[in-house]
């Protein structure tokens, strides 16, 4: 039995007709390359293009041009598709009663067309117009630099599938029998792949499972208009099962529930006649149950946090286990607040978060390192003084911070107190360290410079010098090794979080080397900042406390598990 998500039926079709995809050499885009794409985009437009912009933010269009796109490849748009729409929907404005005038306002009479409105919206759809036909130069840009996304895959495998009839066969004669779960959440291209699977039979052997309700993707594409279009289509002889038996809630949870989704216009229930869906608690141990959603209202957040944790203290006096109790809340941020509180009170917490790995404190000091190694060998000698006085700060040289501010004083007595017999070098963190280095003690009880400023001196001479003699892989590998940072950390009590940190970051510095095997510091460094500049994480989950905690989640992650309280 094949269990597959669609991107993975996809890859496999291609994989197995190479000769019919000659996809062999591409390499998944990521999301920096796709930001620099739109960009160089972008810059190519003519002077008077509606997208093109000289004030303010030239790349303003970069979201909106990639959430247009990725939407016109879920859904399997074309760009003559989209503009046909434009000139029907622009047809159609003056009949709705929106752009009808209700009232004498700026010259309109009541019940005249409000012309100033339309001309306003043509305008929007204009830019409309002009993104959408960027699609096709966006796509051979994509092609040009073998690259290609997700979504690009799942229209390969329909394009094969329509214009290859003996391929269509052979998967539809190979695949008898389809199973769709979440099929409230499938994209308009990934209901054709179904489609055309089945099409072969009049009454195929297809099931698809969904709940309208449960519609959480609808912003990634998601349409629940697959599941009404699949009900009119087998409407003689589709057999429709509603699940209404319920084993996880208890009766007023879910009449309340239902009076909140009742309010969606767009359930199945409004659209296909006959069909119900009052849910009923069907557990033996809580048909019975009385107990009641309640609302408590607080005066501050504060106040909120302390009325949590007394009831929380309260349910464990009583005996209740942590693990069987969920604190459910919108964002993660919440969350972090309340684990912080829950821990200082004592109580158990278990979370699991996403979170930037270039938020986290230790990549960040990672990050500067690079920085400084590149600054000093790609840019100009001794230009990286303010950088290199915070990186001398950092726990795992154990250098105290006072020898720091003396040498970094005495470096600015230097540099503006210079006679014939100062160096121009001293004048420098890193010079100066490196005369104090060579010289000699002045006696037997009067070191030079205490050992642990020698040892980071020496270190950051050997790092800089192998930055054009080693692999980026190995710079990085020396950095995390050659500093002591690994075996300090190893020794602190979140070793493994650390860990786990540094090997992301590495992987992440293994993939961009593989993508661009010439890749330099001063390359991985303008990458560093380009991410940073249009907010693009590398999401890492952080796993905190114990399982038999109680459990603090978003109503997202919440989804599919059950708790007691």
């Amino acid at each position: 039995v094949h269990i597959c998500t669609f991107h993975a039926f996809c890859n496999e079709v291609i994989q197995n007709n190479l000769s019919l995809f000659e996809k062999n050499s591409l390499d998944p885009i990521s999301d920096l390359e796709r930001t620099a794409l739109l960009k160089e985009l972008i810059d190519e437009l003519p002077k008077n293009h509606p997208l093109k912009r000289y004030r303010s933010d030239a790349y303003y269009e970069v979201r909106n041009l990639q959430w247009l796109f990725s939407n016109m490849k879920r859904e399997g748009w074309t760009s003559a598709f989209i503009l046909q729409q434009i000139d029907r929907y622009l047809a159609d404005l003056p009949n709705r009663d929106e752009y009808i005038a209700k009232k004498a306002v700026n010259g309109f009479k009541k019940g005249d067309v409000r012309t100033d409105k339309i001309a306003a919206e043509a305008e929007k759809m204009e830019r409309l117009r002009a993104a959408a036909q960027l699609f096709d130069v966006f796509q051979n840009k994509m092609r040009a630099q073998n690259r290609y996304d997700f979504d690009d895959m799942i229209n390969w495998v329909i394009h094969a599938f329509e214009t290859n009839p003996e391929l269509l066969a052979r998967y539809q004669e190979q695949y008898l029998y389809i199973l769709v779960d979440e099929y409230q959440d499938t994209s308009g291209t990934q209901n054709r792949i179904v489609e055309l699977l089945i099409n072969f039979w009049e009454h195929p052997n297809v099931f698809v499972v969904g709940d309208d309700d449960q519609s959480i993707y609808r912003f990634q594409g998601a349409n629940v208009e697959n599941m009404q279009q699949l009900a009119r289509r087998f409407e003689g002889s589709l057999l429709k099962v509603v699940l209404t038996n319920n084993y996880r809630s208890t009766q007023p949870i879910l009449d309340v529930a239902t009076t909140l989704i009742g309010n969606n216009r767009e359930r199945l229930i409004h659209h296909m006649p006959g069909l119900t869906k009052a849910l009923q608690a069907s557990h033996p141990n809580r048909q019975q149950s009385t107990v009641l959603p309640r609302v408590l209202q607080y005066e501050t957040h504060r106040q909120e946090l302390i009325g949590l944790a007394v009831h929380l203290r309260q349910l464990l006096a009583q005996g209740v286990q942590p693990g069987r109790i969920a604190v459910i809340y919108r964002e993660n941020k919440y969350g972090e607040e309340l684990a912080r509180y829950l821990r200082h009170l004592g109580l158990p917490v278990y979370s699991k978060r996403h979170v930037n790995l270039f938020d986290e404190r230790l990549i960040q000091q990672v990050v500067l390192l690079l920085r400084y190694l590149a600054s000093e060998h790609y840019d100009r000698p001794f230009s990286g003084d303010a950088m290199l006085f915070e990186l001398l700060h950092y726990s795992w040289w154990h250098i105290p911070p006072i020898e720091i501010a003396r040498l970094s004083v005495e470096a600015a007595n230097h540099r503006y107190n210079r006679s014939k017999e100062v160096s121009p070098e001293w004048g420098s963190l890193r010079g100066l360290l490196a005369y104090k280095c060579s010289q000699p003690a002045t006696d037997l009880f009067t070191p030079a410079i205490s050992e642990t400023l020698r040892h980071a001196a020496t270190v950051m001479e050997e790092l800089i010098a192998a930055v054009p003699n080693v692999t980026l892989q190995v710079l990085v590998q020396q950095v995390i090794h050659r500093t002591g940072l690994l075996q300090h950390h190893l020794h602190g009590p979140d070793k493994h979080w650390h860990l786990k940190l540094l090997a992301a970051f590495f992987d992440f510095v293994q993939e961009e080397t593989r993508r661009n095997p010439h890749m330099q510091l001063s390359d991985l460094v303008h990458t560093l900042d380009l991410m940073q500049q249009e907010k693009i994480t590398l999401p890492l989950v952080q796993v905190s406390g114990s399982e038999k905690g109680i459990n603090l989640l978003t109503a997202h992650g919440s989804k599919g598990l059950e708790f007691e309280y």
